[in-house]
């Protein structure tokens, strides 16, 4: 779990060579989000990477963004384009 969210880890090898891993990469994969919610890569001779999504917001959109403005109108278009066929 990260954030509260179910995930699935994996690790890949990416080189290995004279029986030493050179490069690693890991997952942390969120079903539910379709999302990499952590990502670790290595390389021995350069060092680690992580990569990390934080402050998940499980709620919905606020309602707000899908109310049409104060001082604005929704016109019909399709009644125009009947009136001026007319």
């Amino acid at each position: 779990m990260i954030e509260g969210v179910p995930t699935r880890h994996s690790h890949h090898t990416l080189k290995e060579s004279a029986g030493k891993i050179e490069k690693y990469v890991e997952y942390w994969y969120a079903p539910s989000l379709d999302l990499n919610l952590m990502e670790v890569f290595c390389i021995t001779d350069i060092g680690k990477t992580t990569f990390h999504t934080s402050n998940l917001n499980m709620r919905g959109p606020s309602a707000a963004l899908f109310q049409v403005p104060a001082g604005m109108t929704i016109k019909d278009n399709a009644s125009t384009l009947s009136q001026k066929s007319q």
